[in-house]
């Protein structure tokens, strides 16, 4: 499912924005860096690296 990727990279982008600026935009309810942040990050981080590897990885004309 190409789409899927795409949706995994995404929304995995968007998660990674969010976890890591959650204080900045008012989200944060501890101050510093707190466990729901650092989950977060990583939960985003994995979806990203998955999603830009099995796109790489995927044949060249199947990429769109």
């Amino acid at each position: 499912m190409p789409a899927l990727d795409w949706v995994m990279l995404v929304v995995g982008t968007g998660l990674g924005i969010l976890s890591l600026t959650a204080d900045v935009i008012g989200l944060g309810g501890f101050p510093g860096f707190g466990w729901k942040q650092a989950v977060g990050t990583v939960v985003a981080l994995v979806l990203v690296v998955l999603g830009a590897v099995r796109i790489v990885r995927r044949d060249p004309g199947e990429r769109r």
